[in-house]
């Protein structure tokens, strides 16, 4: 993981972060990496609402960025693009899913 991850020891912040609709709708988004823009055409929502959930998922390291040539350029040559990391995504699933079955055992 990156050095500005934030998560949690138990683990709750990364959880929480794909316990959230729109967030999980932006995963199955990000099929492949993706510009800010074109997520948000994709999915029909504004920019900064985009931006707001990325923020989030890659504060606990489910999403990172890189800079990458843009292939239509508006306003430069250089876009962020967003990619998931598969290895904290399904640490994260598997958070979850730990939860679920101590509710279910209840």
């Amino acid at each position: 993981m990156e050095e500005n991850v934030v998560v949690e020891k138990d683990g709750r912040l990364l959880a929480q972060a794909i316990m959230n609709k729109t967030r999980l709708e932006i995963l199955d988004a990000l099929d492949e990496p993706m510009h800010i823009s074109g997520i948000a055409e994709k999915m029909g929502l504004d920019r900064s609402t985009v931006a707001y959930h990325l923020s989030l998922l890659k504060k606990v390291g489910i999403v990172s960025n890189e800079y990458r040539p843009l292939t239509n350029p508006m306003r430069g040559w250089v876009g962020n693009y967003f990619i998931i990391n598969r290895e904290v995504l399904e640490e994260a699933i598997e958070l979850v899913e730990k939860d679920f079955q101590k509710v279910r055992k209840k």
